[in-house]
């Protein structure tokens, strides 16, 4: 396979996309959202965002927390406006901005700007006064299509969490199925990857995903912020008998493979 960039041409045997919910390589190939014989379903939630200049002396640096304020859902909102925290080059930042899962498309989309203005609005910031960006976030759908001979999707690319927007976490998860469909590929010549979206589905954390998506479309059937404010009690409440509870638990563990071991063995 051939990839001609700005930079260099490059010939690989295998191009993985993980460039994003906006993917280039989705779109330059006419990625159908849903497997061939598929019944076709909108599978894409909306955001917009801003960046405003902050100084550290603002509560969510000086406490290190984020806001998700689900009051919105009165205003048709599939979701919540947050404020996070943020440093670019060394300064810091307050990246605001709207989700709109769109779990239940039959409902009428709400007007994420106008809630952007007014929740900045109430926090002392004009939204005419920022960049404004905006972007799609393609849902995972386990009956999708994630790859095509040669080409395999991983991260925001192939899909994310309706629920709340997640892609940091699972982008990072594609790695495991997507890499051992890979080594399977180059082991029996086949690049067809017809079984890499087996393999998701049958991954535990993208079973999960599966669930969370489910999850979705009963969450946002009522647009009740108090509902989501129960939900996130509880979550709360379960989190103290888990390790997450505890600030100092670190959640990770070494790697069984590196990149380095294939280099040692050329």
């Amino acid at each position: 396979m051939e990839v001609v960039t700005e930079q260099a041409v490059f010939h690989a045997q295998v191009v993985v996309a993980a460039d994003g919910s906006r993917s280039y390589v989705r779109r330059k190939l006419k990625w159908a959202d849903d497997a061939p014989g598929v019944a076709h379903e909108p599978h894409v939630a909306r955001l917009v965002e801003v960046l405003t200049p902050e100084t550290t002396a603002a509560p969510e640096f000086r406490d290190g927390v984020a806001v998700f304020d689900f009051t919105p859902m009165d205003d048709d909102l599939q979701g919540y406006y947050w404020d996070f925290p943020s440093f670019i080059r060394g300064k810091p930042f307050m990246n605001r901005g709207v989700f709109d899962s769109r779990a239940r498309p039959e409902k009428p989309k709400a007007d994420l700007k106008e809630i952007l203005a007014e929740e900045m609005a109430e926090r002392g910031r004009r939204l005419e006064d920022y960049e404004l960006k905006g972007h799609p976030i393609h849902w995972y759908n386990k009956d999708g299509r994630f790859a095509r001979p040669r080409v395999l999707l991983v991260g925001d690319a192939a899909g994310a969490d309706p629920l709340v927007g997640e892609g940091i976490s699972f982008a990072l998860g594609y790695g495991d199925p997507a890499s051992a469909a890979i080594i399977d590929a180059f082991n029996r010549n086949d690049f067809s990857f017809d079984t890499y979206a087996d393999r998701l589905r049958v991954h535990p954390l993208f079973i999960h995903l599966d669930k969370r998506v489910r999850l979705a479309k009963y969450a946002y059937l009522l647009n009740y912020p108090w509902l989501a404010g129960l939900g996130w009690s509880v979550m709360r409440l379960v989190m103290r008998f888990t390790s997450w509870g505890n600030r100092e638990h670190v959640p990770g563990r070494q790697p069984a493979f590196r990149l380095m071991d294939l280099t040692s063995q050329n």
